[in-house]
């Protein structure tokens, strides 16, 4: 409680100040929890991210704002992007060497896993374990190694709307795998009674680091930012939006 109390009253006092400051808007496509819970009230571990920021510094005012990720790709190749692109790779922008736009340090560390049923478990090496099976993902979601054996006939696809819907599907055999993030499974699991249920392959599909995509034009926020988000991982008040997510004793 005492931990909640001080979450609430510094993050009122930053707000006192958030007219002082420049406001710079963070763009999230990713609809899911715990990066996302509700829109509407602004809740999920992407807007704590703005609260944790502006908490840190007094030169900007944060605001994280869901944009469909279509939209984002528009502004971005019109360079009509005004503000950051919070917990993305720059694989997923074609921008391996990181040439095309600034990057901040990872504030999240995050996995792909394949998760099948532990009455049928399947050991997920490398994408050829999948042969001969129906894989459960998100509609519109690209899971490289896989697609092209989808493509071939070689393995079926089972397209849902979330990842959510990804483990119901394999719960109710209507998929012998699915692939759902770390982040997601991490918060499903905590309010949810799958115990005893569900394999985890040890081996991921994929693994990345979820940084801050930003424009030069907003060369300026990157030194102002980047060293907080550097050390966030072992923040206590990281640590502590962290568990507003993961922990059992935190559920509503």
């Amino acid at each position: 409680m005492k931990r909640i109390a001080l979450i609430v009253f510094i993050v009122f006092s930053s707000a006192a100040n958030a007219l002082e400051r420049q406001l710079i808007t963070l763009y999230a496509y990713h609809l899911k929890p715990p990066f996302i819970v509700d829109i509407a009230n602004e809740k999920g571990l992407y807007y704590d991210l703005a609260t944790y920021l502006n908490i840190k510094q007094k030169k900007y005012e944060f605001r994280t704002v869901f944009v469909p990720r279509k939209r984002l790709d528009r502004y971005l190749s019109n360079k009509k992007l005004d503000g950051l692109v919070i917990g993305v790779s720059p694989m997923w922008f074609n921008d391996k060497n990181e040439t095309v736009y600034l990057w901040s340090d990872s504030f999240y560390q995050d996995r792909d896993l394949v998760i099948s049923s532990t009455k049928k478990p399947i050991d997920y090496q490398e994408p050829n374990s999948l042969l001969n099976t129906r894989i459960a993902g998100v509609r519109g979601f690209k899971y490289f190694g896989i697609d092209p054996l989808v493509n071939s006939g070689k393995v079926v696809r089972e397209d849902t709307v979330g990842e959510y819907e990804v483990v119901e599907m394999v719960l109710k055999n209507r998929a012998d795998a699915g692939i759902v993030s770390e982040s997601t499974l991490l918060y499903l699991n905590a309010r949810n009674d799958w115990q005893g249920q569900l394999f985890y392959a040890t081996n991921p599909h994929d693994q990345y680091t979820r940084r801050i995509l930003i424009p030069e034009k907003f060369s300026d926020v990157l030194s102002t930012i980047n060293p907080l988000v550097k050390d966030i991982q072992t923040d206590s008040l990281w640590l502590s939006f962290l568990d507003n997510y993961y922990s059992q004793q935190n559920l509503n």
